[in-house]
């Protein structure tokens, strides 16, 4: 049995000279026609010096029968760990905006402490290893917010059952954003104050898990670094099977047509212009874009996620069709590990970067596949083209067991890692191609004046879209090709691919 430390509280509006009058204050118990007064308020210690402490007690006038509903919630030892997929719920702390009609928004499941953090957390933080305090506590929720629903002006507390038992997780302070809370500070540090305080408050003790090779993973982990727009780009090196790319977005478009599109922002998509709009076509087409897809079946953690297009942005290329669009949607898309913007490079290839080319192998389905990559550097991409390139497109190189990995149709994106980084998106398929994109770099100053909000890292690397020098070609390979399969790619490549 767990010992009863607060309910719900409805504090009456008062003025400041009557706010340590207790005789105002009453305690409502839910799903009793009961109140109970209080005599005293005990601030936690570290209240007005450290947010996560912002905690107090209320001892109330006589004391609460425990034998009828409702019962007390418990909680953790400061070793408790909740296991990630835990189910949760939010229970609102304070006056606020009414609560929302679904109750299911209010439903939720714990986040694994890697995503939590890194989403989260503190720019550089380590993520705690199971059996360690963690610093925050994350849900995910179960179904999406209500429109123009707002949840601020209202503290939450985090409530997790584990095996019948509930148990106060976490608790967030007020806020003056609409967005649900996302983290959580835990309780599992508090547990020493509240037991002195309370001369002995009861603890629950901790149920026990088996901490074996299927267990979450316990080396110790960093997050990659942030943009002052917070996370972008993150995705663990192990990934559950079907869990997709959270930035990959599939566009559907009017007509049956479907392209590839890229969470540039939580209110953007980008894409390729030649697979959104038709060659010589005046119409606007009606767009819808979807998330948190894996082929037919939906991710296992997280939800799908649908919005509309309710304009497309161009950038201004005198006499030339640009060769990227932007899409925006009719709401933002909260950040989850099934729907997250990706990061954009504006310098060219990061140094020491692996890139991959995502795309369909089948249109129809549409499962997401990664060919590895080598990026050309631009005199070779401008020699076996015969300089015949539009500026700001590049080539790449397939290995011949993934060349025909992905289908062209949707104009796949390009994407580079670096060891330990971010993901970030470095050029979108050029129209009727593999080998050919167009570089995000040149678009930077459009792309964040459009969007505002667009991630971009600056992990430095050169420029790729412009050869250098007035002949770039070597004269025994001038006019030799035109298409990267030449005789002689093999052997320049070794010279000639940046390392």
């Amino acid at each position: 049995m767990c010992t009863l430390l607060s309910f719900p509280i409805q504090q009456p509006r008062t003025s400041d000279s009557s706010l340590h009058d207790f005789e105002t204050w009453r305690v409502l118990l839910p799903s009793r026609p009961e109140e109970k007064r209080v005599v005293r308020l005990v601030a936690h210690e570290n209240a007005s010096r450290n947010f996560a402490s912002d905690l107090a007690l209320l001892q109330l006038r006589t004391r609460v029968n425990l034998t009828a509903a409702p019962s007390a919630v418990c909680l953790p030892h400061r070793e408790h760990y909740f296991l990630p997929g835990s189910r949760c719920r939010l229970a609102r702390w304070g006056h606020g905006e009414p609560a929302p009609r679904s109750s299911a928004q209010l439903e939720a499941q714990l986040l694994n402490s890697w995503w939590c953090h890194c989403l989260y957390g503190r720019q550089g933080e380590s993520v705690p290893p199971p059996g360690d305090p963690p610093h925050l506590l994350c849900p995910a929720y179960q179904e999406e917010e209500e429109a123009g629903a707002c949840w601020k002006d209202s503290g939450w507390s985090l409530l997790c059952r584990e095996e019948g038992t509930w148990f106060l997780a976490g608790y967030r302070t007020l806020s003056n954003g609409c967005l649900r809370p996302r983290a959580f500070s835990p309780m599992q540090t508090h547990g020493l104050w509240i037991s002195h305080v309370t001369q002995g408050a009861y603890l629950e003790d901790q149920l026990t898990w088996d901490w074996g090779p299927e267990g979450e993973e316990t080396e110790k982990q960093t997050c990659p670094p942030h943009t002052e727009h917070g996370a972008c780009g993150l995705r663990p090196q192990s990934t559950p099977a079907g869990v997709l790319w959270p930035w990959l977005t599939e566009v559907h478009v009017t007509g049956d047509r479907v392209c590839t599109g890229i969470l540039v922002a939580p209110g953007w998509v980008l894409a390729a212009t030649h697979c959104i709009l038709r060659l010589g076509s005046s119409t606007v087409p009606y767009i819808d874009v979807y998330l948190g897809l894996a082929g037919v079946s939906s991710l296992p953690q997280g939800h799908q996620v649908s919005r509309s297009v309710v304009s497309i942005r161009l950038p201004r290329h005198s006499g030339l069709r640009p060769p990227l669009a932007l899409l925006e949607l009719n709401s933002r898309v909260e950040p989850s590990p099934s729907a997250l913007p990706i990061c954009l490079h504006p310098e060219g290839v990061p140094p020491g970067a692996s890139c991959w080319v995502l795309g369909w192998k089948d249109p129809q389905n549409r499962v997401p596949v990664a060919a590895a990559v080598s990026i050309l550097t631009p005199r070779l991409c401008h020699c076996l083209y015969q300089g015949a390139l539009t500026p700001g497109t590049f080539c790449v190189f397939y290995t011949e067991e993934q060349e025909d990995r992905c289908e062209m149709t949707s104009a796949p994106p390009l994407l580079c890692q670096t060891e330990g980084g971010p993901w970030v998106l470095v050029g979108m398929a050029v129209r009727g191609s593999r080998e050919l994109f167009a570089a995000i770099g040149p678009e930077a100053t459009w792309i964040s004046q459009t969007v505002g909000e667009a991630h971009f890292l600056h992990l430095g690397g050169s420029s790729y879209w412009s050869p250098e020098g007035s002949d770039p070609c070597p004269q025994d390979l001038a006019g030799s090709a035109s298409s990267p399969k030449v005789a002689a790619l093999p052997l320049l490549l070794a010279l000639l691919i940046p390392r």
